[in-house]
């Protein structure tokens, strides 16, 4: 047992110093590539807006759509390069799920409206806004996500859970950088999710479940049961 503790100790270790060298990285770059992505797309929306005619129009709005994408990936570099800086609070879960549900087509929450953790809330709502996104893409239509949760003296896990194909032979690939099983995913979603939920005391993993599909498990301390 002791073999098998050191040997988990060092590969985290060894992850760890991955992930920092891939953030230190891809940080640079992100700053590097901002003020001219920032030029790029100042210009297209100019030609977008003094198109003569629709399909010119059409095609600068998609280059227009493309570069705001490619914004939302620098900030997810940038996000995952800088360190989490939790400022905790009491934060009812129920109320949380139900603004991210709302808008949402087939997302079922079954959440205790008394629960109560103890986390940031926006990190809190970063963290569960990707599972969810994640779990509504992977499912197929018409069929919802189920949002849950169990407690027991300290902690909460929170579920959610979807019908899709499955996290694969092994989940844990999906929390290193740039690994994604979405077509338009950057695969940064997850390595930040989890990066969030820890430096809050909590845990993100992922797992098959038995009928088919992932279920996603936020494991966070109750409010007054702080680690």
């Amino acid at each position: 047992r002791l073999l098998d503790r050191q040997r988990t100790m060092i590969r985290q270790e060894a992850r760890e110093r991955r992930l920092e060298a891939v953030g230190r990285a891809g940080a640079g770059l992100a700053h590097q590539l901002r003020t001219p992505l920032a030029t790029i797309k100042g210009s297209l929306q100019m030609i977008a807006e003094e198109a003569r005619g629709a399909t010119q129009q059409r095609r600068a709005e998609a280059a227009v759509t493309q570069a705001e994408r490619m914004e939302r990936m620098l900030g997810l570099l940038l996000d995952f390069a800088r360190p989490p800086t939790p400022e905790a609070e009491d934060v009812e879960v129920a109320t949380l799920l139900e603004e991210l549900a709302a808008g949402r087509e087939y997302v079922r929450v079954q959440v205790p409206e008394t629960l109560v953790v103890r986390a940031d809330r926006e990190h809190l709502l970063q963290i569960l806004e990707n599972l969810l996104d994640n779990a509504l893409a992977a499912s197929p239509d018409g069929v919802p996500v189920k949002i849950s949760a169990v407690t027991d003296r300290r902690h909460v896990r929170i579920l959610v859970a979807d019908r899709g194909t499955g996290p694969g032979d092994n989940p844990e690939e999906l929390f290193e950088p740039y690994v994604t099983g979405r077509a338009e995913g950057t695969g940064l979603g997850l390595p930040i999710a989890r990066n969030l939920a820890e430096a809050n005391g909590g845990s993100l993993e992922l797992r098959a479940r038995v009928s088919g599909g992932t279920e996603a498990v936020l494991e966070l301390p109750l409010a007054g049961c702080e680690r």
